[in-house]
């Protein structure tokens, strides 16, 4: 029989206490942590799921492209876009930082016919409406390209996509149904909604991602569509 030194034993000792003492705190932590989405699920069947919810509305939604441009002092700038950009585009259209809208800068100048075979691009001048003092070599604009009139509206987090399939999560009562709508549609800040919805239908855009067909729901907010294309 092999007898260990007292110094020894002392340390496998003291490293055993150590390795049950990490043990205990995990078996703690878990445990705990069950009885925290125990807890959460219980609130939840009694009082529903927490979320935010926006109402579809009906207004004029302006439409925008995005484009990348270059000053040529005094007043005018140029770039190149690709030939489904170039497609909306068009003469006289208002021109606005990128980020700004309301704050109209210039207007597209001219749209060139045929593609740059350099770039593979087609090429876009601007004119904007007072000199550009100390621009940057590159500058970011957007330019107004349509207005929907009457379109319903939504914000982006509100509706999910499902393959080649758009819905939103519809507040019915208390309850959510997944609904599938067909979007017509899409600016930076809102998406138009073409068929699935009415106005002042209540559709979630926050709280989405643990929602299954038919949970209760307790609405914490409402926001605003505010049209900030």
């Amino acid at each position: 029989m092999i007898r260990m030194p007292l110094r020894c034993t002392m340390y496998v000792v003291a490293g055993l206490v150590v390795v049950a003492s990490v043990v205990w705190k995990q078996q703690d932590v878990r445990s705990r942590r069950a009885e925290t989405i125990v807890s959460m699920a219980t609130e939840w069947e009694k009082a529903g799921k927490p979320v935010v919810v926006a109402v579809a509305e009906r207004r004029p939604v302006a439409e925008y492209v995005k484009m990348t441009v270059r000053p040529s002092l005094p007043r005018g700038a140029s770039g190149f876009v690709v030939r489904e950009i170039r497609d909306r585009l068009a003469a006289g259209q208002d021109v606005y930082w990128h980020g700004q809208p309301g704050m109209r800068v210039g207007q597209i100048d001219a749209v060139a016919a045929a593609v740059d075979r350099s770039r593979g691009m087609f090429a876009v001048r601007l004119l904007f409406d007072q000199e550009l003092a100390a621009a940057p070599e590159i500058m970011r604009v957007r330019a107004h390209v349509r207005t929907i009139p009457d379109a319903l509206a939504v914000p982006p987090e509100a509706v999910r996509r499902a393959g080649d399939a758009w819905y939103v999560w519809k507040v019915s009562g208390t309850r959510v149904v997944k609904t599938a709508v067909t979007v017509a549609a899409r600016t930076a800040d809102t998406i138009v909604i073409r068929s699935g919805l009415v106005p002042g239908d209540r559709v979630v855009c926050r709280g989405q991602t643990l929602l299954v067909e038919g949970d209760t729901v307790r609405i914490q907010a409402e926001v605003q569509e505010n049209g900030n294309d």
